[in-house]
């Protein structure tokens, strides 16, 4: 959908066109560059002089107002009255994570807090595959099925964790090799805590843990790539389902660690609405209380959020 940018902006947020040599949109103190060829990640289609341009944005409409949402903020431009919310629409890849200052000490304090996917919801944790990584996983299976809980797209060096439906987990770490912790049909109901730990500070071998109990061993090829670490996504085809097959899951936190123990990341539920620092999140989405960032997931349809009784 084409709209020309000629009406009225909410608050002190003033759209213009710049001279028709630049092509940028200036929103607030915001400017999208504005080109003529469109892919699938430039959703603002502007109409300016007879020519439609595109900006890096996600747009959705409501009574005939064109929200965009870009770095986290979501901006309304309205043809005539204002009316409705914008609501965010579930890019198919991840965007960028939204840097927050230093000094943000937003930490989410309920641990019973979860993110929702259906299977078709996922995020990238935006940190490049290493074999020497450790992981603790708190997560949920919540149908019975098959379930992604880890895993990495592309490349040669594999970093996966999946659950069948009869409660079986398999891992690959370094190798595309398989390794499986064998529950004999022992229902993985209920929320569990997964750990992938390192018995050695070189990385190259691994222990599996689930709830603080040891129910495996992998022997980890050392190796890295360029491919990131994704939750609720992966090329694990143990069970023949497409990467993004998954089944419902709750995920309650992630923490990533190096091979000598020092925590990297601690990814943390957080509800859409919620103010962080002075930046409301205009969607359910992931905080690392560790490099101060907020991850949007990605996929379709969208990431649910609720809290335990």
């Amino acid at each position: 959908m084409k709209y020309k940018i000629s009406a009225i902006f909410i608050g002190l947020f003033i759209p213009c066109i710049a001279t028709a040599d630049t092509h940028t949109l200036n929103i607030g103190g915001t400017t999208l560059s504005l080109l003529e060829s469109c892919d699938s990640e430039h959703k603002l289609n502007v109409l300016y002089g007879g020519t439609v341009y595109c900006a890096p944005a996600t747009t959705d409409t409501l009574t005939d107002t064109l929200h965009v949402a870009y770095n986290g903020t979501t901006y309304s431009i309205c043809n005539g009255t204002c009316g409705g919310s914008g609501e965010y629409p579930m890019p198919e890849t991840p965007p960028e994570p939204i840097v927050m200052p230093s000094t943000c000490e937003w930490t989410q304090t309920n641990e019973k807090a979860y993110l929702l996917s259906d299977g078709r919801q996922y995020f990238d944790t935006k940190v490049k595959v290493d074999s020497t990584i450790a992981m603790d996983v708190t997560a949920e299976v919540v149908n019975g099925t098959n379930a992604r809980l880890i895993g990495v797209v592309g490349g040669a060096c594999f970093y996966d964790m999946s659950i069948n439906d009869a409660a079986d987990v398999y891992f690959r770490i370094g190798t595309s090799t398989y390794s499986s912790v064998c529950n004999n049909g022992t229902p993985t109901t209920g929320k569990h805590l997964w750990e992938i730990k390192n018995n050695n500070t070189t990385g190259t071998a691994k222990y599996i843990y689930q709830d603080g109990k040891r129910v495996g061993y992998k022997a980890a090829t050392t190796c890295t790539g360029t491919n990131t670490i994704l939750v609720f996504h992966s090329d694990h085809v143990k069970f023949g389902l497409d990467p993004t097959e998954n089944g419902g899951m709750k995920l309650y936190s992630v923490k990533l660690y190096n091979k000598s123990g020092k925590l990297l990341h601690d990814y943390q539920p957080v509800a859409k609405g919620t103010d962080i620092c002075g930046t409301v999140v205009p969607t359910n989405a992931m905080w690392d209380f560790v490099d101060k960032k907020l991850y949007y997931p990605g996929g379709t349809g969208q990431m649910g959020y609720g809290v335990d009784p």
